[in-house]
């Protein structure tokens, strides 16, 4: 299919949804493709160029920025929001420092639910800077209640993500958080993920498994 074709296409399917959903630390689109079977689209930030370039070849909308230094309400309205921060800070494969840094970024998503925005000044204090961009897709849920929140990330960050679901749900938000197991859900593949789902329109459950482990 040609790009134009592409591009027309994902215009379709996204006239055809409520609103905009924004895909947070975006990549080359993996949750995108997960939305286009049923009918949706997003618009992905990421800073990536090559992760963009990938994603735009695909058919999907891309903004190349820091995420970190833009204002949530340029998104506004907004319906659907999807994250998945870098993962580097909290994955055993790497240093770990996100583990050390947990208390700090545990301070700071406290901080963004009262309305004080202290990332600069955490961010300074973290032994590794991307492990305060865990708290990115919180201060845009907060910023701009969408209607629906799906955050992802590895195993690690399941207590944050915890946290993150019980500040949510002060601002009205139905919420689950636990670990998902890829190969549950007929990946082939042994992957653990921990997520967050949230919504303002009633309770949420994480999906059953389809698959035995």
């Amino acid at each position: 299919m040609s790009q134009s074709r592409k591009t027309t296409a994902s215009r379709n399917r996204a006239s055809k949804q409520p609103g905009k959903i924004l895909d947070l630390f975006a990549g080359a689109g993996g949750w995108e493709e997960g939305l286009r079977p049923l009918g949706l689209d997003a618009l992905g930030v990421e800073l990536e160029p090559w992760a963009c370039k990938t994603a735009e070849a695909a058919g999907h909308a891309r903004l190349q920025a820091d995420l970190s230094t833009l204002d949530p309400q340029d998104f506004r309205p907004l319906w659907g929001l999807i994250g998945s921060p870098p993962c580097q800070a909290y994955s055993t494969a790497g240093k770990g420092l996100g583990r050390t840094d947990k208390p700090l970024v545990i301070a700071c998503a406290h901080e963004l639910t009262a309305g004080n925005d202290t990332r600069e000044q955490r961010r300074r204090e973290c032994r590794d800077p991307r492990s305060l961009l865990t708290v990115e897709p919180l201060r845009f849920a907060l910023g701009l209640r969408p209607r629906w929140i799906a955050l992802e990330q590895v195993p690690g960050v399941l207590e944050l993500w915890t946290l993150f679901g019980e500040l949510l749900a002060s601002q009205g938000y139905h919420t689950a958080a636990g670990v998902l197991r890829a190969e549950c859900y007929g990946v082939p593949q042994t992957r653990r993920r921990a997520f967050l789902i949230a919504s303002l329109d009633g309770p949420v459950t994480l999906p059953a498994a389809t698959h035995r482990s």
